[in-house]
């Protein structure tokens, strides 16, 4: 009777041995990377599937699996979220990071993506898109698909947008189909971060401001440097077509006409733009901005050829002449040497707080067309290079 139990009970411990041995190879990790390789033929998972570690191995920012049939049927939590490549796009997005709607003028920066050069947002708000890291700055939001549509007030509007993560990718920005213009030339290496702001400020990430009119906007993004493959970026629109202390704004006058610059100005010229990299095209006049408390100070210099100069309005009304030019020479396309030139027409004007609208009239103009440049730097601060001239 002893070995009968005996027998029976050796029996019943080898059959549990074979299940365990059995359920362990159904269920191993043979790639050692957090993610269950099989499942037993015919099996039926009843509890909600748990991936113990999603992982984005291939370095790319994208996870690569998921574990065969995984339905997740709630919240996606993300025991392990990672972004090896340092391009902004995740295997994982953390519960609550999904935001969707239309692009709200100063508001927070969007989060865009790109897989392979194709353009989207980022999922969940873009169903078809990546899923993306967000701002370590708690600043941003995730983009739904393009286009990405608002409506600039009267005032226009400035776009800005940045690379982030891995540097290297350029981008080409349009509205309504039309080019504005390119984000400048990126480093290729290195890693600005995961939050726009600093990288809208580090120079080795691809960046640019875009000045826009009032009305409609339809902005889609366009790939023009793609080293890594894949990557997150960010755009943001805030109000008022002017920003302070940003970059220097091109504008052009084609027989005393006052206009901005192709495309950004539909009905503008094709201006050069300036080869030191700090300028961008503005729409058409007028050109507003609201000061702080403590003022602004906008700096106007002409360019290329000199001998035009100008009178500038605010709200209409004479704020004052840029000085006398030479009448032969030229001081290049860039308006940092131009400003510093005694030879070109240029001036600094103060402002004080509150809503300006700026416009320019031609005085002199031998040349019959030209493209000129200005800029406002916040408080009643003269442009260095001004400074200099001044003490020659």
């Amino acid at each position: 009777m002893i070995r009968k139990k005996l027998v029976t009970g050796f029996i019943v411990a080898m059959i549990l041995v074979v299940a365990i041995v059995a359920y362990v190879q159904a269920q191993g990790d043979d790639g050692d990377n957090g993610i269950l390789e099989s499942v037993a033929s015919g099996s039926t998972v009843q509890d909600p599937p748990v991936a113990p570690a999603q992982g984005d191995f291939a370095g790319n920012g994208i996870s690569e699996s998921v574990a065969s049939g995984g339905t997740v049927q709630g919240p996606v939590v993300a025991p392990a979220q990672g972004d090896f490549a340092g391009n902004g796009i995740s295997e994982s997005v953390a519960s609550g990071d999904t935001v969707q709607g239309p692009v709200v003028v100063d508001g927070m920066w969007y989060e865009w993506a790109q897989v392979s050069g194709v353009v989207s947002g980022c999922s969940p708000a873009d169903p078809a898109g990546p899923v993306c890291t967000p701002s370590s700055g708690s600043n941003s939001v995730f983009a739904d698909a393009p286009p990405w549509t608002f409506t600039a007030p009267a005032d226009g509007v400035t776009l800005s947008v940045t690379d982030a993560f891995s540097n290297g990718d350029r981008f080409e920005v349009f509205d309504f189909g039309s080019s504005i213009g390119l984000t400048s030339v990126p480093s290729t290496s290195g890693i600005c971060g995961d939050d726009p702001v600093p990288c809208m400020a580090d120079p080795n990430a691809s960046s640019s401001t875009f000045s826009l009119g009032p009305g409609p906007h339809a902005i889609t993004i366009g790939m023009v440097d793609n080293p890594i493959g894949s990557g997150a970026a960010y755009f943001r629109v805030d109000s008022g077509s002017v920003v302070l202390d940003g970059l220097w704004y091109e504008w052009a006058q084609v027989s005393g006409v006052v206009s901005g610059c192709s495309p950004a100005d539909p009905a503008g010229p094709v201006c050069t733009p300036s080869s030191g990299g700090n300028s961008v095209f503005v729409h058409a006049p007028p050109w507003n901005f609201t000061a702080p408390a403590g003022g602004a100070t906008i700096s106007v210099t002409d360019a290329f050829l000199v001998g035009d100069r100008f009178e500038v309005f605010d709200f209409g009304s004479s704020i004052g002449l840029t000085s006398v030019p030479s009448t032969s020479g030229s001081c290049g396309d860039d308006p940092v040497p131009c400003m510093a030139d005694p030879n070109a027409s240029s001036g600094t004007f103060f402002l004080g707080p509150g809503a300006h609208s700026i416009t320019f009239g031609v005085v002199d103009n031998p040349n019959g067309s030209g493209a000129q440049y200005f800029r406002v730097d916040s408080g009643n601060a003269v442009f260095l290079p001004f400074l200099s001239r001044l003490s020659s």
